[in-house]
């Protein structure tokens, strides 16, 4: 009886656009449907347990050196966080890279993406996504071999690998490119990876907290990141 069922109320919003490079701003307003919006919301819940992690909570940093003599060779030198911290920073930032979760940062920006059609956000949101998969502008890549390890393909394998799951395949292919690169130091290469992955679920996380807040705020776009 659709007397009985209950009405779908959207969540309103008005946020006040600025891009940092040229000045200008613009003014976007529009509504979100329950349904997405609370998807945002328990999105938000979320990333705050990736926040409260002491390895994001503090900032911790993860360096990767090479070098190469002719007296000594290559020389790899890797400094990680304590291992707790890596296994709790992996755990709390699952939910946003599996692609099956619900809360896959893909399917959070494909929401925001089409209540959200002004071109500045747009943009942001192609940085964030280009980001999140490792295929911003860098130009840095490392490569073991045939295996491009800065690649998110590789990334993937890792996790599937060692982290997430147990895959023997997988760990063969990593194991071959310890030959080339350190086991700890592929580790340093991946972990620095998932710390950007995470940097862009923050980037997303605070524009949506600007939609919850109903445009209280000023969202600046084309910022540093």
């Amino acid at each position: 009886d659709s007397a009985n069922t209950p009405e779908i109320m959207p969540h309103s919003f008005r946020l006040t656009i600025k891009n940092e490079r040229t000045g200008q701003s613009s003014v976007v307003a529009g509504e979100i449907p329950d349904v997405d919006w609370n998807l945002l919301l328990d999105f938000l819940n979320e990333v705050g347990h990736l926040r409260r992690g002491r390895l994001v909570a503090e900032g911790a940093k993860v360096n990767y050196e090479f070098s190469w003599d002719r007296e000594k060779g290559q020389q790899h030198k890797a400094t990680l966080p304590p291992e707790d911290d890596v296994s709790a920073f992996l755990h709390r930032l699952r939910p946003f890279v599996l692609q099956r979760e619900r809360y896959f940062l893909l399917k959070i920006l494909n929401v925001l993406r089409r209540f959200l059609p002004d071109p500045q956000i747009r943009s942001v949101f192609d940085l964030e996504t280009d980001s999140f998969f490792g295929r911003d502008d860098s130009g840095f890549t490392i490569t073991a071999g045939e295996l491009a390890l800065t690649s998110d393909d590789t990334v993937l394998k890792w996790l599937n690998a060692v982290e997430y799951h147990r895959d023997e395949d997988k760990q063969h292919e990593l194991r071959a490119a310890a030959e080339a690169i350190p086991t700890e130091s592929q580790r340093a290469i991946f972990l620095s990876a998932m710390i950007d992955k995470a940097k862009s679920i923050l980037i997303v996380a605070g524009m949506v907290e600007d939609l919850r807040d109903r445009g209280g705020k000023q969202s600046v776009v084309e910022g540093k990141r």
